[in-house]
Order: C-alpha cells, then sequence, then structure tokens
C-alpha cells in the first residue's frame, strides 16, 4: 500500500535557491528552457515531491520557459479562475506567463512556495498525483506585497528518467461554507481532446457525477486520495475522509453536479492512471431559487482490481484570479 509523503517547508535539490517562503519574486529575465533536473531518489513519492519544488522555483525565477520544459507536450492546464484552460506546452508557459510574469512577461512577479504537500504514486512507478496548498506573494507596481492561498493538483507521468506535468490545475479556494452557490464568472469552455482508451474514464467520470451515492462508491479507499473542493477549507485527505466530505457536500441532493460541455482526458503511457478534465455544472438553491453554477473539475483515476477508482478530485470555482 501506498503511504503519503507529507513535508512542511521547501527542502529538496534545487530549493536551496530560495530562502524559504520568503522569497521575493526574482528580477531575472526569463531564461531558454534547460533539460528538467532528474533529482533520484528511493521512494518513489520524494522523487515526485523534488520535481513539483523544482517548479516552484522556475515559476519565482520567472523561467516560464523552463517551466514549460517540466510539461508534456500536449499539458493540460487550468489557472486559477476563469480565463485560463489551455492545452499543449506552448499555450501553458504563455498562460503562466500572463498571470505571474511582469507586464512585458521577462520577469516574475510572484514568488511560491509548498508548506503542505501530498503525493501518491502508482504502484508501477510511472504516474503520481500531487495536492499542495502554495501560498503565493505578488509585488505590485508600487512594492507591495499580496498573498494568495493557491490549491494546486497535478496529474504527473514518468518518461524516461524524468517527470513531467501532464494535467494541472490551480485554484483559489473561496470563503464561506457555500462556495459553490457564490456568483462568478463562467469558466473557459473546452473543446473535447480524449486520447486513447481514456473514453472508458470519461464516461467513469459521468457515472460517477450521476448521484451521490455513485461518486462515494467511486473513491478509492487508499491513504493517498485527495480532495478539494471550492471553499477555502473544502479538502479531505484520505479515501475515508473524502468520502465524507462528499456526503457532507451532496448526500442530500441540495447540490447536484454534472458535467458541462467539452472534456480533456488522457492516459497515462502505462494505462493504470489517468485524468480528467472538464467544466462541471453544480445546481444549487439560492434564496430558495435552484440556480446553476460553472465550475471546473480535474479528476484523477487510478485502476484498481480492474475497476476505475478516484484517487484526487480538485473542483473550483470560476472566480478568483
Amino acid at each position: 500500500m501506498s503511504e503519503i509523503l507529507r513535508r512542511m517547508g521547501i527542502g529538496f535539490g534545487a530549493l536551496v535557491l530560495l530562502a524559504g517562503c520568503g522569497a521575493t519574486p526574482s528580477g531575472a529575465a526569463s531564461t531558454a528552457p534547460e533539460e528538467p533536473m532528474s533529482i533520484e531518489f528511493e521512494d518513489v513519492r520524494e522523487q515526485v515531491a523534488a520535481f513539483m519544488d523544482t517548479e516552484d522555483v522556475l515559476l519565482t525565477q520567472g523561467n516560464f520557459e523552463g517551466f514549460g520544459a517540466l510539461t508534456t507536450p500536449d499539458v493540460f492546464w487550468f489557472g486559477p479562475g476563469s480565463g485560463h484552460a489551455v492545452s499543449g506546452r506552448r499555450e501553458a508557459v504563455d498562460a503562466v506567463r500572463e498571470l505571474f510574469g511582469a507586464s512585458d512577461g521577462s520577469t516574475s512577479l510572484c514568488s511560491f512556495c509548498t508548506p503542505a504537500q501530498s503525493v501518491g504514486a502508482t504502484g508501477d512507478r510511472r504516474a503520481a498525483w500531487v495536492a499542495e496548498e502554495m501560498p503565493g506573494t505578488r509585488m505590485g507596481p508600487d512594492g507591495t506585497a499580496t498573498e494568495t492561498a493557491y490549491r494546486v493538483t497535478s496529474f504527473v507521468i514518468r518518461d524516461g528518467d524524468r517527470w513531467l506535468v501532464a494535467a494541472q490545475h490551480w485554484s483559489i479556494g473561496l470563503e464561506g461554507n457555500d462556495a459553490l452557490a457564490a456568483g462568478g464568472e463562467t469558466p473557459a469552455a473546452l473543446n473535447d481532446d480524449v486520447g486513447p482508451g481514456a473514453d472508458l474514464l470519461v464516461r467513469s467520470t459521468d457515472e460517477a457525477l450521476s448521484s451521490p451515492e455513485a461518486l462515494e462508491a467511486r473513491i478509492s479507499d487508499r491513504p493517498d486520495v485527495f480532495v478539494f473542493g471550492a471553499g477555502l477549507n473544502d479538502r479531505a485527505e484520505g479515501g475515508a475522509a473524502a468520502r465524507r466530505y462528499v456526503q457532507a457536500k451532496v448526500g442530500d441532493q441540495a447540490i447536484r453536479i454534472s458535467r458541462a460541455g467539452g472534456v480533456r482526458a488522457a492516459l497515462a503511457p502505462s494505462g493504470s492512471a489517468g485524468f480528467v478534465a472538464c467544466n462541471l455544472d453544480a445546481s444549487v438553491i439560492v434564496d430558495g431559487v435552484r440556480t446553476v453554477r460553472t465550475g471546473r473539475g480535474l479528476f484523477v483515476w487510478l485502476l484498481e482490481d480492474d475497476e476505475w477508482r478516484i484517487v484526487q478530485l480538485h473542483i473550483s470555482h470560476g472566480s478568483g484570479e
């Protein structure tokens, strides 16, 4: 059985470049991408944690091309808020530069660190899922700093001797217990892009969303399951806690969730895990009237005993950039 890797603070590899979470954004210009670092640890979860920490460093340095070198050519990337839902390495780099870079795109205005991180991995050590609670500091034109609590989930795959991000979802949790009921912009629409064999994951996602009971039944029992909901404090770690979270949020049918529009889905090369990214319609009751709010979802699926199970779910609202 896989164990969960939890860490406090930044501790591996290139992270000696940062002086902890208080680091300020780099004023250095973005440089050309280099070969991604390959840091070997006996524990696959430590490998993945070190890899993700490298991403934090590159974003803080303003090395957006370097960030792109850590992704697959067809990476899918959800940015915080409603405006960024992109496929492809170049598109992801451009989105990250637009969100976190200076107006000319040459330097970073943000610094990132990861004081809380959860990592799970497949038994074949060829795919993994990561959940991060990532404080970010953004420097304004007048030198003032703004703090933002980002939540980030990533599906990563092993390509030869290196790890690459295949899908990633950034969000900002909303205040309040009824975050899905809050107003917000409708997220950008997705085009259908389903990789070979991943139609099974799309069908599994639709089946899971058909009822609260179906969603609960699809959640893995593993301790490295992780769920982020739309609210700032909406999080659950471990299969049992994730099922309790689902029961508390949608068990009484007050909230009904369904997939909306196009879908992006792909299997890891090994075929043992994959992801589904889509917009989600949440039917909620606001002031006594049932209303539909559209958010986003990234599901990570794992094949367990010939059954596809959810090991990670990240739901976000269409606001918060």
